[in-house]
């Protein structure tokens, strides 16, 4: 009768244990998968972080490319100007010359 009882409390016992396995497994499975959330959330951030600071360095190279170009358009345009004038300068000098020579 000993032995019976000893065994139906053994019994129970692991029962017990059984029982509330899936629900430690499940718990532990939950803080995993709590702290690789945490962890990819961080990731991204940075991640994300690191994309606006490259956005905004090309932004500010794009501005410096665009400011530069801009500033070369000008001065072509002045020396386009100066040539045209030279041109037309030398047009005018030959023009002369031939009337004094002609």
């Amino acid at each position: 009768m000993f032995c019976n009882c000893v065994n139906k409390v053994l019994v129970f016992g692991t029962c017990s244990v059984v029982e509330r396995l899936p629900h430690v497994v499940l718990q532990e499975g939950q803080q995993k998968l709590e702290l690789l959330t945490a962890n990819t959330m961080e990731s991204v951030s940075l991640g994300h972080q690191s994309l606006m600071d490259q956005q905004e360095k090309l932004r500010t190279a794009q501005h410096n490319i665009q400011d530069f170009v801009a500033l070369n358009l000008r001065q072509l345009t002045r020396e386009k100007a100066l040539i045209a004038a030279g041109h037309h300068e030398l047009a005018k000098m030959t023009e002369d010359i031939k009337k004094k020579l002609g």
